[in-house]
């Protein structure tokens, strides 16, 4: 498809397009064939991890997703309380891919000048304590995304464009859609199902088999699983922290006027505890008293603290790029400690197992890999609720395969739990047998599961409404039973305790016709689900994505 770049580029530049597309054509031609120009096709296709039309394979796509995903929720902080995705940045990140990706299809267009105008006239974050747009702080977010993150304001036009763009998608997909008397009907069946079963639990703390590890057997599974001991790729990092707490002392005071106006937009956060709300779920008012106005002076006070400190740390980046400071030049801790900064070296860690750090979130701290990569050593502002942090490449330390003699401790390790875990669901099967041969010569399943050393739980007519939450867990003992037959043994599933063998005695259904829903009730569920918003579509959307691309990345791991 034409994108917009291209089209610009036919209507102004239309010889440089000729000479790109005279490029692709001898690209084209060289790699139809059996080896591609740069390299082979397995190799290609190892480097894309399609992602709704984003590569998630590269670093650099996979830092600008988070990048404008993380403005976006400072943009939007409701929507933490709309979408559990909100809080994880990489999974947000991902469903407003997924989201743009419907957007395109669908012909969603960028919003014209008034509607995006329209636009960001509704949102809180431009809102007034009285709930009204302020064009004074529409400047001011604009300034502190400018000098804080150094994100121009065009940026930030732009992610509120796609925001809009989300924003119709989770309009078109929200809402009840069709509910139907007969779904209702198999739903409150399913609901007044009666379940009679019995659950025994199989121990594995008290399962200890001989397993036969010595150095020749171990040697034989090293050779065979040596990819499950290769030491991977890990990132060096130096972690330049600005404290809020370090510039408490230098930022002014709130005045009378910006404590009563802070106040009075965090109202509920600042509701006394004992304050109780009535019948209809509405709290009393309540006025500012000396407690309270303490507390607000503080979240002021912090929330400059932590401003100043992004801008020391833009501060230290900007003095690093304009004086060409080099990475290992003592200018870059003295720069650092002039600007009440502390430069700590983070532990050396791989991808996807970043360690823990005050002042910045695995996440971010995971996000530095793109620094391998990049033309600077130094990061871009990293706020937090305690400050901020800019981060040093000091290089990588390259994956290697141990030697043998190296990780044989780990290798006697997973081969032992290994070979315990085949064990245990071999005897996890014996015990199923002789459960299910007793069952059909029509003797009890819990006493001969007692007899054969289990602990038995048996539950009589049973809902699912009213099912203790450890039966309720997802792939737990409820769950198995549901999928059974009246008088089968399930396999042997495993759990925190070791395993457990379920066993379904009988189920009672009601009958259909006595579980239809009347109009009315129709009417009620058909309103109350139509308020419902069209982020749960679009996070399922793009889980389904990630977990396809993790079978696939699964199935090529396996292949080699």
């Amino acid at each position: 498809m034409i994108t917009w770049i291209q089209i610009r580029v036919q209507k102004h530049l239309k010889l440089l397009f000729a000479s790109l597309l005279v490029v692709m054509v001898v690209t084209f031609v060289l790699t139809i064939g059996n080896q591609s120009f740069f390299g082979s096709h397995d190799n290609a296709r190892a480097r894309i991890k399609d992602f709704y039309g984003y590569n998630l394979a590269s670093e650099g796509t996979k830092s600008y997703l988070e990048t404008v995903a993380r403005i976006s929720l400072q943009l939007n902080p409701e929507l933490r309380m709309q979408t559990p995705s909100a809080y994880d940045l990489e999974a947000y990140s991902h469903s407003r891919a997924a989201a743009l990706s419907i957007a395109k299809s669908l012909g969603i267009v960028e919003p014209d000048d008034a509607q995006l105008r329209a636009h960001v006239k509704t949102m809180v974050l431009f809102q007034d304590e009285k709930g009204v747009f302020s064009a004074q702080r529409y400047k001011m977010i604009m300034d502190a995304f400018r000098t804080g993150m150094r994100v121009p304001e065009s940026t930030v036009l732009s992610v509120l464009s796609d925001d809009w763009r989300i924003a119709q998608v989770r309009a078109l997909l929200g809402g009840a859609g069709f509910v139907s008397p007969e779904v209702i009907a198999l739903q409150r069946q399913s609901a007044g199902t009666k379940w009679t079963f019995a659950v025994a639990q199989v121990p594995s703390g008290t399962f200890s088999p001989k397993i036969d590890s010595d150095d020749a057997t171990l040697l034989s599974y090293y050779e065979a699983n040596k990819a499950r001991f290769q030491i991977p790729e890990k990132l060096l990092l130096k972690q330049v922290r600005f404290p809020a707490v370090a510039f408490v002392a230098d930022v002014a005071q709130p005045t009378d006027a910006e404590v009563e106006a802070a106040f009075q937009r965090g109202k509920a956060r600042y509701r006394p505890a004992d304050l109780k709300a009535d019948a209809e779920g509405k709290y009393p008012d309540f006025a500012m008293d000396g407690a309270i106005r303490a507390r607000v002076v503080q979240d002021i006070v912090q929330a400059r603290a932590v401003q100043m400190a992004a801008q020391k740390a833009d501060e230290f980046t900007m003095v690093l790029w304009r004086e060409e400071v080099p990475a290992d030049s003592p200018r870059v801790t003295e720069l650092a400690t002039s600007l009440k900064a502390q430069v700590t070296a983070l532990p050396a860690f791989a991808k996807g197992a970043p360690p823990a750090s005050p002042d910045a979130r695995p996440s971010d701290i995971d996000s530095q890999w793109t620094l391998a990569a990049s033309e600077r050593y130094f990061s871009d502002v990293v706020s937090s609720p305690g400050g901020a942090s800019v981060f040093l490449y000091m290089g990588t330390i390259p994956s290697r395969m141990p030697s043998f003699d190296e990780v044989k401790g780990e290798v006697l390790s997973t081969y032992q739990d290994e070979k315990k875990n085949e064990l245990f669901a071999a005897r996890g099967e014996e015990l199923r047998c002789k459960l299910q041969a007793a069952v059909k010569a029509g003797r009890s399943f819990e006493d001969t599961a007692k007899a054969l050393g289990l602990t038995v739980s048996a539950y009589s007519d049973l809902k699912l409404d009213a099912a203790p939450a450890e039966l309720m867990i997802p792939g737990g003992p409820l769950e198995i039973v549901t999928r059974l037959e009246d008088g089968a043994v399930a396999p042997m599933q495993l759990n925190e305790k070791g395993g457990f063998i379920a066993y379904l005695t009988k189920r009672d259904i009601p009958a259909f016709d006595t579980v239809q829903a009347a109009p009315d009730e129709v009417a009620a569920l058909h309103a109350n689900a139509a308020i419902q918003d069209g982020w749960g579509v679009v996070d399922a959307l793009s889980a389904r994505r990630q977990s396809e691309l993790e079978k696939i990345e699964h199935g090529e791991k396996k292949a080699e």
